[in-house]
């Protein structure tokens, strides 16, 4: 259902044809949607995989040439990267920061970050929203 609407209301950015720049947020919801259907469904759809290897591929070039990610997104790059002891880190130096979450895009933003780094204490799963 996520994919259907994303497509729906971004089709330019599910077809990969938009640049990331300025764009950082959508693709790393995007990425994350496509990492989701495969851990959902149990097995990996061969053109889901390669989106998502490009996808990821793109954001990498972006982040090495451009630096990391600011905020919120620095967070979503490690939960892609499946990066634990990033995810950690990077979500406490958000909450420790001046950032402040945008209560109108997400008003579960701060108890998601601190549900992330104490879930990665434990070695958990990623909680659901």
């Amino acid at each position: 259902m996520a994919l259907s609407l994303f497509t729906k209301h971004f089709a330019e950015f599910a077809s990969l044809t938009t640049p990331i720049d300025h764009n950082l947020g959508l693709y790393l919801t995007l990425a994350q949607i496509w990492q989701g259907l495969e851990k959902n469904t149990g097995h990996e759809n061969p053109e889901t995989s390669q989106k998502l290897a490009k996808l990821t591929q793109n954001l990498a070039l972006w982040r090495e040439l451009n630096g990391e990610f600011s905020g919120f997104n620095e967070v979503k790059w490690f939960i892609i990267k499946k990066d634990n002891d990033s995810v950690k880190l990077a979500a406490t130096k958000l909450l420790k920061s001046d950032w402040l979450p945008d209560y109108n895009d997400n008003m579960f933003t701060e108890w998601y970050l601190k549900q992330l780094i104490s879930i990665r204490k434990l070695g958990s799963s990623e909680p659901k929203l």
